[in-house]
């Protein structure tokens, strides 16, 4: 268990732990702030959070979102809610992304955010209320890092990045576009 990428049974099929069962194992290790972030779900984060506050755990609702180009699937964006507006966000990409409940109660890998509609900035105001987490194994960052650098060279990486991060932050872009713009530069023409 990571603090802050948790999965629970809502994740359909993903996870076979119970919400209970990650605030147990945050209260039993101390750890005192964690996360639920089930794949295009948010139906446990009700329990989660009351259970966290009873156990004196900060609690954070999350949600995992597939991210998609055309058809093919790119990776997971984990995004944590900034207080109650960054929660409203979450609901709001995930009515756009698909719950992984509606239609026949069965996980659809064709649903997700398109990367395309993410590198235009169509959901900027929803995620400047959210915290994105990446380059865990199967992130759509960590995705597009191994399509366009050698991802065991720190220096290529670091290279791309910054060859436009100063004009993505003059550009006003958001916080989460600025991390990966030199990526998606690449990736504009083919979207």
């Amino acid at each position: 268990m990571l603090p802050l990428i948790n999965r629970s049974v809502n994740s359909y099929g993903r996870s076979l732990m119970q919400v209970s069962d990650i605030v147990a194992y945050a209260e039993k290790h101390k750890i005192p702030v964690a996360a639920l972030t089930d794949v295009h779900s948010l139906t446990g984060v009700p329990e989660f959070l009351l259970s966290c506050e009873n156990k004196g755990i900060h609690g954070i609702a999350g949600v995992t979102l597939q991210i998609l180009d055309g058809d093919a699937y790119r990776g997971e964006l984990v995004l944590l809610a900034k207080g109650t507006e960054g929660f409203l966000s979450l609901k709001s990409l995930l009515d756009v992304a698909g719950h992984v409940a509606n239609g026949d109660k069965k996980f659809n890998p064709k649903m997700g955010l398109q990367l395309s509609d993410l590198v235009s900035g169509k959901y900027k105001e929803q995620l400047e209320k959210t915290i994105a987490l990446d380059g865990f194994p199967g992130s759509v960052g960590a995705s597009l890092v191994r399509e366009h650098c050698d991802p065991d060279d720190a220096v290529s990486i670091r290279g791309h990045f910054s060859k436009s991060l100063g004009r993505a932050k003059r550009s006003g872009a958001s916080p989460f576009l600025v991390l990966w713009w030199p990526l998606w530069e690449n990736l504009e023409a083919s979207c």
